[in-house]
């Protein structure tokens, strides 16, 4: 599907979430996968349970993406 680059680091009682790197395989592109991980809450302090919201979220869009090819 492509590069998906986080860093979760523990901050307090929140996990701290940086993106690093997005990159969709061209094949995929167009196809709204980077407008979806953009639309993720990394832009805020998660909680552990929203941590692992956004991980599982991930998952689902890559097992998405595996059955669309």
């Amino acid at each position: 599907m492509g590069i998906f680059w986080l860093h979760l680091r523990p901050h307090g009682t929140e996990t701290a979430a940086f993106v690093y790197d997005i990159e969709v395989d061209a094949g995929l592109r167009g196809r709204g996968y980077g407008q979806e991980i953009l639309s993720l809450p990394f832009h805020q302090h998660l909680t552990t349970e929203e941590a692992r919201q956004v991980a599982a979220a991930l998952a689902q869009a890559v097992k998405t993406a595996g059955g669309a090819r």
